[in-house]
């Protein structure tokens, strides 16, 4: 028997020789915005997330009086009004969701500054405040009630309790880290502020410098580059609709010099142009027409045009990066293959294009129109029923984005979002039967059981690179899109995460680490030898040939 061990453990790891390395097929993650009333914590320092000033008076009668604050160029608050208080919030409305005990808050300068909400002060010194916080729906409260002219507050941190010692050099918090690391792509869209930045000059961009990330400019581009450097992922960048050619030459300059050299960038215009709930399509229509760009309709005008620029920002970045590190993306419709062909056929932009994206969601039939009524007499296991079938359905209309893509070259279809929809659209968002089922539905065990479908099912017909949306956000009735409700929610309660989780995993990874590799072999060796049933890959309660030969296959195959 201990010979015929020692052959099978011989044979195991001349296989893992074979096949050693990452077997999963890529997955991505959308982060979920930058907002004070965030339940996730991506920052040590809590005041990154903070809401922009607001004046009030210094009775604290008023909460919002409408006027100006004076402040630099980096948003920090440099003289107040009479009567004036400048004061922020963070962690606000978000259920207490983040982290209690004892935070410090470090400052520049000299004022008067008050801390209060969930925050009571156990020590005030200039330039730190100690504070005690136990975290309610209320939040954190920060207010300036004056400030020295020639040496105004700034440079304000809140860090987090624990981090003191560390938040310069390792600025994100570990468990937001954590959350992330089961995937291979980060997209920004939201950090960005794609969907609403008015940015468009160099000048105007984001800087680490500022006084929060939360005043509509998005987060750094040094910080996106230092997250992907951290989790060893890769970026996926959506260039604002607004931004110049300087700006992009300046974005990718600076990607260039910072990104890890094996990382991967994927470079995307924009955000859904195509959709005209969003300030992108109508700016892409004006420009179309600016440009004189034929068309037979509005419609035609922005699909144009937004093909067009999308192939001038790849032409920018093409500069900087090799075709081996860069993923030329051009965003699309799921629902609509003419609109794949209109934008990959406008001046051949397909001989630049290396990846066609679009959203294939699931369920948002049931909040849609005249079907919400019939919705809400469906039981929360009838609304997974729903969206099983809804599934099976969006996959015809994969196959058919697949199809329209094989008459091109070497264009892969991947999803720069994906997941569940369930959400009331119109007059039914301010349903709360409708929300309370939704958000029921997104919280039932069986919603696992619909993200592997929906995962296997577009990896099985030939899908790549597939975006979850979101990473964290609470749901509430504009929608339960975050994968996780809260930062540190168990993963026995976040369904929708285990599932990502779980279909990035190789079942013959058993360290956990992403990787088939000889440490798996080694630990599989150990678990057999020792009648370790974790190992017990048939569930037959005996470990066996049978146990070995599924270890060799999953090692062999990758993920689930």
């Amino acid at each position: 028997m201990h010979t015929t061990l020692i052959r099978i453990a011989a044979l195991v790891l001349s296989v893992s020789n074979a096949f050693a390395g990452d077997t999963c097929p890529p997955s991505g993650i959308n982060l979920g915005g930058i907002a004070s009333w965030t339940s996730s914590w991506p920052f040590v320092d809590c005041f990154k997330i903070r809401r922009p000033w607001i004046s009030g008076n210094l009775s604290g009668s008023v909460w919002d009086d409408g006027r100006p604050i004076a402040t630099d160029t980096d948003n920090w608050v440099t003289a107040l009004l009479p009567d004036q208080r400048a004061h922020t919030l963070i962690y606000d409305n978000n259920f207490g969701h983040y982290p209690a005990g004892r935070y410090v808050c470090l400052y520049e300068g000299e004022g008067v500054l008050q801390i209060g909400g969930d925050a009571v002060e156990v020590s005030n010194a200039p330039g730190r405040i100690e504070l005690d916080v136990t975290p309610t729906n209320e939040g954190l409260w920060l207010a300036i009630y004056a400030t020295n002219e020639a040496n105004y507050i700034r440079n304000i941190r809140i860090i987090m309790p624990g981090f003191e010692e560390t938040y310069q050099t390792q600025p994100f918090h570990p468990v937001f880290l954590d959350s992330l690391r089961s995937f291979d792509v980060i997209r920004f869209m939201d950090w960005q502020n794609t969907n609403h930045t008015w940015s468009h000059d160099w000048s105007q961009r984001p800087k680490a410098s500022d006084a929060g990330y939360n005043l509509g400019l998005g987060v750094p581009i040094e910080v996106l580059v230092d997250l992907c450097n951290e989790l060893d992922a890769d970026p996926w960048f959506c260039m604002s609709h607004r931004a110049d050619d300087n700006y992009i030459e300046q974005f990718a300059t600076l990607v260039e010099s910072r990104l890890e050299q094996n990382r991967t960038v994927y470079i995307e215009h924009s955000n859904e142009v195509w959709n005209a709930i969003f300030p992108q399509y109508h700016y892409a229509v004006q420009e179309s027409l600016a440009r004189g760009i034929p068309a037979d309709d509005d419609f035609q005008r922005a699909m144009r045009y937004h093909s067009e620029r999308s192939v001038e920002l790849f032409d920018i970045w093409d500069d900087h990066f090799p075709s081996d590190r860069l993923v030329r993306v051009m965003g699309g419709w799921h629902s609509n293959t003419w609109v794949t062909g209109q934008l990959l056929d406008w001046n051949n932009a397909h001989a630049k294009t290396d990846a066609f994206a679009t959203a294939p969601y699931f369920g948002n039939e049931l909040g849609v129109g005249s079907n919400p009524p019939n919705t809400l007499n469906m039981s929360v296991d009838e609304v997974i029923d729903a969206c099983l079938s809804i599934i099976e359905q969006e996959r015809t209309q994969t196959q058919a984005q697949i199809a329209t893509l094989d008459s091109y070259s070497g264009i892969d279809l991947v999803a720069y979002e994906s997941g569940q929809h369930l959400v009331g659209v119109g007059s039914w968002v301010h349903n709360s039967d409708l929300t309370e089922l939704f958000i029921e539905a997104n919280r039932h065990p069986r919603m696992y059981d619909a993200y592997v479908d929906d995962i296997q099912g577009w990896r099985s017909i030939g899908g790549g690179l597939m975006c979850a949306f979101s990473s964290c956000i609470t749901p509430s009735q504009w929608g339960s899109w975050g994968i996780l409700e809260y930062q540190d929610q168990s993963i026995d309660e976040a369904h929708k995460m285990r599932a990502w989780i779980d279909m990035s995993r190789s079942p013959a990874d058993l360290d956990g680490d992403g990787q088939n590799s000889f440490f798996d072999v080694s630990l599989f060796l150990k678990a057999f030898l020792g009648g370790d049933l974790q190992v017990d890959y048939n569930e037959d309660g005996v470990l066996d040939f049978f146990d070995i030969s599924a270890f060799l296959t999953a090692y062999m195959d990758g993920c689930l």
